[in-house]
């Protein structure tokens, strides 16, 4: 896990920011008055020239406004660490890269024009960002509410630090590449099966950047030969301390009106059984955020109880970060596991698509093989719970939907007349 890469410093040059009035602005403003100028030399104060004034002013507004509320402090410190780059966001963006690369590749080959893709990837990028943000948030709402309307909205956006779903990027990002090729005058099923390979290699690609940040977890794994380790303050070490089993017992999921649970299983020789918690006891179980939890684990010394339990006898208990375990329990790689199969139907449909012989054939096997895959991983994954009164998580229901949708689709397309002569060679791409 490697959640934050790097930090852009928050100091440049001389004791003077990068950001806000500083030296990025400074640069900026710089440049522009050259440009400017150089504009004006060669062909005057004409409306060509003040058409750019409007790109630098937003350029500049970025720079002094937006640019210093992306940088973090140290939750405990308050130093300013400087913007951070995010693994998670990072592979997001090579996936990204990859399938647009894979897209444009295929469709020089069949004489599409290449800025016909690149809006097309542009569109479902922004598309699929906002249904897989919109997706997780309406799934985790109550870890969004902050203080004031402005927390909220600003925990809401801040989509690199993780917090997108696979489900919700289809979901948003198809019916934008709908719009965009309707538009267009572009046969929906042929370029459907142009991009279906694209999409999985981005995830694959993607996949590693949930790898980075810790989420999409499996369940704990017994014995500790294999599984990952995730650090404190992680999403697999706070579920594991939120459900008792960092400390050596399990408790139910449900609270009562005091926030008690009762103890189903104690490990012998484990930190609860240290403080002679017994099954069958109700305790309150609480710990700080996991932001204090990242920032406290470099400070072996520091002697603030981050993790706190209340006993049935009203006795309270804590440990230090010096108390608690070094990492998460071993789980299961699903994040691994997750980018090999995206990897693997990725080439499947890559290699398929010479040998369709009706538009849609690829794009149709793409949403039956996914949902399947996605489907049975969601069995080994514990990051989410049952979803509208079942066992099923919301992403096997959806698996489900999607499976039976694209049954139909694969009919309607088993329907259509036949390709000319099939393959990469077929017009599979004309405007329709």
């Amino acid at each position: 896990m490697r959640e934050t890469l790097l930090h852009v410093p928050h100091e440049g040059w001389f004791g003077l920011q990068l950001f806000g009035v500083g030296w990025l602005l400074i640069i900026w403003l710089l440049v522009s008055a050259t440009w400017l100028a150089y504009l004006i030399r060669i062909q005057g104060w004409n409306n060509d020239t003040i058409s750019y004034i409007p790109v630098i002013l937003v350029v500049a507004g970025v720079v002094f406004f937006v640019l210093p509320m992306l940088e973090k402090r140290d939750p405990i410190t308050e130093v300013i660490l400087g913007i951070p780059i995010r693994g998670y966001g990072t592979f997001v963006a090579m996936g990204c890269v990859l399938g647009v690369g894979m897209v444009t590749y295929r469709a020089s080959k069949l004489g599409i024009d290449p800025d016909m893709i690149y809006t097309l990837a542009f569109v479902m990028f922004v598309g699929a960002i906002l249904g897989a943000r919109a997706f997780f948030v309406l799934q985790y709402w109550h870890e969004f509410q902050g203080d004031t309307t402005a927390q909220t909205i600003w925990q809401v956006i801040s989509f690199t630090e993780g917090g997108l779903v696979v489900y919700g990027a289809l979901l948003g990002g198809v019916p934008a590449g709908i719009w965009y090729l309707r538009k267009e005058k572009q046969h929906l099923l042929a370029i459907g099966d142009l991009v279906a390979p694209s999409l999985l290699a981005g995830l694959a690609i993607g996949r590693i950047g949930c790898l980075m940040n810790g989420c999409c977890y499996g369940g704990i794994v017994v014995g500790d030969d294999w599984g990952l380790r995730f650090p404190p303050g992680s999403p697999p070490y706070m579920r594991q301390i939120e459900s008792g089993e960092l400390l050596g017992m399990k408790l139910e999921r449900r609270r009562d009106e005091d926030g008690r649970r009762t103890v189903i299983t104690v490990a012998k020789e484990s930190l609860a059984a240290a403080e002679d918690v017994k099954k069958g006891d109700r305790i309150v179980l609480q710990s700080e955020s996991a932001s204090v939890i990242k920032a406290t684990r470099h400070r072996p010394d520091d002697a603030t109880p981050l993790v706190t339990m209340k006993l049935p006898n009203g006795n309270v208990v804590g440990w230090r970060i010096s108390q608690l375990p070094a990492s998460s329990l071993p789980v299961q790689p699903t994040q691994l596991f997750s980018s090999i199969n995206a990897a693997l139907l990725s080439a499947v449909l890559w290699f398929a698509f010479p040998f369709r012989n009706r538009n849609g054939q690829i794009f149709a096997l793409l949403l039956i093989l996914y949902p399947i895959t996605r489907f049975l991983l969601e069995i080994i994954r514990t990051d989410e719970t049952g979803a509208l009164g079942t066992s099923l998580t919301i992403s096997q229901l959806v698996s489900l939907v999607l499976i039976t949708a694209a049954i139909g689709l694969w009919v309607l397309v088993q329907r259509s007349p036949r390709l000319g002569n099939g393959g990469d060679s077929s017009p599979a791409v004309e405007k329709s």
